[in-house]
């Protein structure tokens, strides 16, 4: 879980619902309003497994206690080594109409599987955005390869291409160092 994430539950006939996390504070909290970050002693977490407890009285009375395990994940991955490819430096007609062929190596990124990896042309999105949910294949080999397929590149000319990982929290990490290319058609 992030800072950002909204605590929701169900509580019917609240009077004044609390939450705390591993020990900290008390704080008024409600629901699909109050976020992590609000609560005491959150940011002070490192990352990792916590205990979010959610506590409550009724009108006449009742207490009631509830709890979670979470782990809270608030560091982006670093950015995977540079991408390469096959066809590099130069596109020629036929290898953009077969499509390239590109490879993005993690390296020290911490990616793993779940987490999503990006290829991305200038810095941004390609036209039709080249996105993979990372398996476990692809943490074992350390990489993956997308193909780009005709016409995504654009226009003849100079290309970056460059990877970006983003985690199963949806921490954005660093791009990666760029792949110089240049297409030729």
């Amino acid at each position: 879980v992030r800072t950002a994430s909204l605590i929701a539950f169900t509580d019917t006939e609240q009077t004044s619902p609390r939450c705390v996390v591993d020990g900290g504070g008390l704080t008024a909290c409600s629901s699909g309003v109050t976020t992590l970050g609000d609560l005491n002693g959150f940011a002070a977490l490192p990352d990792g497994a916590f205990t979010l407890t959610l506590t409550d009285t009724d009108p006449v009375g009742n207490a009631a206690t509830t709890t979670r395990a979470l782990v809270k994940d608030v560091v982006a991955p670093t950015a995977p080594d540079a991408p390469t490819a096959v066809a590099a430096p130069l596109i020629n007609a036929a290898e953009h109409t077969a499509g390239v062929v590109v490879v993005v190596p993690l390296g020290t990124s911490g990616a793993v599987a779940g987490d999503t990896l990006e290829l991305l042309l200038g810095g941004a999105n390609f036209p039709t955005p080249i996105t993979a949910i990372l398996n476990a294949t692809d943490s074992t080999n350390g990489n993956h390869s997308f193909t780009v397929v005709s016409g995504q590149l654009g226009a003849d000319g100079a290309k970056s291409l460059t990877g970006r990982v983003t985690d199963q929290a949806g921490n954005l990490g660093a791009q990666s160092a760029a792949l110089a290319l240049t297409l030729d058609t």
